[in-house]
């Protein structure tokens, strides 16, 4: 049959200096997947703004594959607060991993506490 074919999209090249590459291959709707940024991710942040000619946020963004809002918070939240605003990845990842332990959990609903629930449930009738 005389279908048309579909193209497959290329494998990502893993280099830094193929960028105008990897920004046309990255749509901001290939982004929305990642929720948070990990170690390597904030490598290449620190790599790419320690530059001679420092990346733009977008293209910073296109290039590990998040949404520019993502970087932006990432050097808001994260950049070194003592005046430089100099953004190091090893001090970014150990505030990430921080707010992550420091943040409110969730607690489980255990098997004492479906007991303990029950009871106060068949009391109250």
């Amino acid at each position: 049959m005389g279908g048309a074919e579909v193209k497959k999209k290329p494998a990502l090249p893993q280099a830094l200096d193929s960028r105008p590459y990897l920004c046309s291959l990255i749509t901001t709707k290939d982004c929305m997947n990642y929720k948070h940024l990990n170690s390597e991710q904030r490598y290449t942040i620190s790599v790419l703004l320690q530059r001679d000619e420092p990346m733009s946020r977008a293209e910073i963004a296109r290039t590990i594959g998040v949404h520019r809002s993502t970087v932006s918070r990432e050097l808001k939240r994260k950049s070194d607060g003592r005046g430089h605003h100099k953004y190091e990845h090893d001090l970014a990842q150990r505030k990430a991993d921080k707010r992550m332990k420091d943040r409110p959990h969730a607690d489980k609903f255990t098997d004492e506490m479906k007991r303990d629930a029950s009871r106060y449930i068949i009391y109250a009738v």
